[in-house]
């Protein structure tokens, strides 16, 4: 049972129509788009991968059909480099994890 209570095994997926519908949900949901948006793949996938698990009937996506879901369908471009990043989406931040935004444990606040 996944964390959804789906009993159903979850498949992997190639079709870029069904991969494509989740990834837009999440955008929609999750992500920022805009000309001034820039994040990298790793924060992108850092939040995409725990909303997709919690998905009622959801495919297994890989990190590399993600991104190549979003090159393909979005307005998005990548850089390299120094420029590195896929520019024209960052993910809101309500939606970063601290490991994910870059952060470590020692960066945290923890005081009660």
């Amino acid at each position: 049972m996944d964390t959804t209570g789906n009993t159903t095994p979850r498949v992997f997926t190639r079709s870029m129509p069904v991969m494509w519908d989740f990834v837009e949900r999440f955008v929609a949901a999750c992500c920022t788009v805009g000309p001034r948006e820039r994040t990298k793949s790793a924060i992108l996938w850092g939040a995409f991968a725990p909303w997709l698990d919690q998905q009622p009937g959801a495919p297994l996506i890989s990190r590399n059909n993600f991104l190549e879901v979003l090159a393909r369908q979005g307005p998005f471009t990548s850089g390299t480099g120094r420029n590195g990043g896929i520019f024209g989406i960052s993910v809101r931040a309500d939606e970063e994890k601290p490991a994910e935004a870059g952060l470590s444990v020692m960066d945290l606040d923890l005081t009660l």
